[in-house]
């Protein structure tokens, strides 16, 4: 079992754009045997928050259609970070791309001060089983409330994948909290961090893996796009960087 995380670099609503570097991240990534890769929050279009509405997606959106033909063609499942309409309702989801051509939609459930003013929350988690692992979703603020990765341990959990925008100024305690949920409800979490500015806020990159005891077995650099390769060898997981690209 391989997880990529992705730390990619956004441009400011451009989703065509933002395709292009999803394609090539996810042929890195495959090229090093991933299963599942990761993209941080909204990352098809940026934390671009006051676009959402004009550029979100929904469950069939044409525009998906040449990221399921690679996840189909690599075999890989792409999860990736968009703005999501549903019922007239807007959200802050994860587009789950299966290589057999399905779709789950995963709606961030906990909203940080303000993203209430152009989005609803969700109230459903997301759990994908794959080779023995049981994989549970979270965006960003999500794991800034204990009860997220509580919900992650109640239904077994034993990977916890976040996709993030997260600041210089707020990485720290961030990264006290997954190191604390990994530790405390037995979870190897992986986070996945822009590598450049978004939405007018600075990204840390710092895309990183934890073990279940709380150690910290890989991380990309500060800035700059690349790809994590989380690889599971009996019952622990081993990180290599197979990708980096500094801008």
């Amino acid at each position: 079992m391989k997880i990529a995380l992705a730390q990619s670099i956004s441009k400011k609503g451009n989703v065509d754009q933002n395709i292009l570097t999803h394609e090539r991240m996810i042929r890195q990534a495959s090229q090093a045997g991933a299963d599942i890769i990761l993209f941080p929050e909204l990352s098809l279009t940026g934390y671009e928050l006051a676009l959402a509405k004009e550029l979100c997606f929904d469950i069939g959106d044409a525009r998906l259609h040449r990221l399921h033909e690679l996840a189909n063609e690599h075999h890989i499942i792409t999860i990736i970070g968009a703005p999501y309409i549903e019922e007239g309702e807007l959200y802050i989801a994860s587009f789950v791309l299966y290589p057999d051509g399905t779709t789950d939609v995963y709606k961030k459930q906990y909203l940080h001060d303000g993203e209430e003013n152009y989005v609803s929350s969700g109230d459903e988690g997301l759990l994908i089983d794959y080779e023995g692992e049981r994989i549970y979703n979270a965006i960003c603020a999500d794991i800034s409330k204990e009860a997220h990765p509580e919900k992650a341990f109640k239904h077994k959990a034993t990977v916890y994948l976040a996709s993030v925008l997260i600041t210089p100024g707020g990485y720290e305690a961030d990264e006290v909290l997954l190191k604390r949920y990994a530790m405390n409800y037995n979870l190897t979490v992986m986070m996945s961090n822009h590598g450049g500015p978004s939405g007018g806020y600075e990204s840390a990159g710092k895309s990183a893996v934890w073990s279940s005891k709380g150690n910290r077995i890989g991380m990309l650099e500060s800035e700059g796009e690349g790809v994590l390769l989380a690889s599971k060898e009996g019952d622990s997981w081993k990180c290599e960087v197979i990708k980096t690209n500094k801008p």
